[in-house]
């Protein structure tokens, strides 16, 4: 049990894919407490998947229009980090502004400044989309990620432990068989130093062990 007083950890917050499954299982099997937040990277690709998969029914969502809609995303996210309930509006508020709706927009949007001379930068020929098939099906993708709001607001990232995977499995490769070897643990805490104290760790050893 990760959070067994025992252990001396505990375990509040999992950061990882929507996979529903793992946070149910641990908050059936763990603690009920538990609170999820998405993982941010994983996120936009998640939008990018998305949005490329309805590519082909609408002409006007080319790759460069799909990768503003990211860019916006993504600034709407840096925006209103740990504010759930402005992340929420601003995601839902991404298709009226690609739309040319702009009563929703905030400060950021230059149209607000100068409504007569504003052009998209991110759009064709700087002109606001114009599919009325296309509309919903953007409000109805943001819509999910703005429902989510909550677990997104965060930003957090699992970056880090895919670091940490990578290191392990460079000093311990799954093609060979250390698992029931002594070296193993040597080698998952030789992992775990480099990825805390950087390759530096390796004098320090030596230092340590009086083998210089």
């Amino acid at each position: 049990n990760i959070n067994d007083s025992g252990a001396g950890v505990r375990v509040s917050v999992l950061v990882g894919d929507d996979d529903a499954s793992t946070i149910k299982s641990l908050r059936e099997e763990v603690d009920a407490s538990i609170e999820k937040w998405s993982d941010v990277s994983h996120t936009k690709r998640s939008l990018g998947n998305q949005l490329y998969s309805i590519k082909r029914q609408h002409k006007e969502l080319s790759d460069a229009v799909i990768k503003h809609i990211q860019r916006c995303f993504a600034y709407a996210l840096a925006k209103n980090k740990d504010d759930a309930q402005s992340l929420a509006e601003a995601l839902r508020n991404i298709p009226n502004h690609l739309f040319g709706k702009h009563s929703g927009c905030g400060d950021w949007c230059a149209y607000r400044k100068n409504p007569d001379t504003y052009r998209h930068t991110g759009l064709p020929h700087g002109k606001p989309l114009q599919s009325s098939l296309l509309e919903p099906e953007l409000a109805r993708i943001l819509g999910i990620f703005a429902d989510n709001a909550k677990k997104l607001a965060p930003m957090g990232s699992s970056q880090r432990n895919e670091s940490l995977h990578n290191t392990v499995a460079s000093k311990a490769p799954k093609t060979r068989h250390y698992g029931s070897s002594e070296s193993n643990d040597t080698r998952i805490a030789a992992a775990v130093c480099q990825q805390n104290l950087g390759h530096g760790y390796v004098n320090d050893v030596i230092a340590a062990a009086s083998l210089t």
